[in-house]
């Protein structure tokens, strides 16, 4: 019977997926985020998504203030506090990925209470 590490005839396989101890040797952060709590891995998941949402908001209002022209559109106001939200969120979510326990904790609900703010600010005010 065949070795599931090995094909037909003796090499190893290379397309087959990497045992936990191969990923975590290759992929140190990996323990960190398959050890962490299900709560922990979900906020900072949510997290995560709210990260990808400010950036493309942040790159919409960048071209809708580029394709007005004449017209009235986003002020600079607007465009530069988005793009500053972005790179804010991107740091955060950095951090939380990064870290393990209340600092990741931290950071992702940071990021969440910084979308949350912006929304607040510049389109539900």
């Amino acid at each position: 019977m065949k070795d599931h590490d090995e094909d037909l005839d003796g090499s190893e396989d290379e397309t087959r997926p990497l045992r936990r101890a191969q990923r975590t040797a290759a992929y140190p952060a990996y323990e960190r985020y398959a050890d962490a709590p299900v709560a922990l891995r979900f906020v900072r998941t949510l997290a995560g998504s709210v990260t990808v949402g400010m950036v493309l908001l942040a790159m919409i209002v960048v071209a809708a203030a580029l394709l007005s022209g004449d017209r009235p559109g986003p002020g600079y106001g607007a465009v530069t506090g988005h793009v500053v939200v972005a790179v804010v969120v991107v740091a955060l979510q950095r951090s939380a990925d990064r870290r393990s326990g209340a600092a990741s904790v931290a950071a992702a609900f940071g990021v969440l209470a910084v979308a949350a703010l912006t929304l607040w600010i510049w389109w539900w005010s």
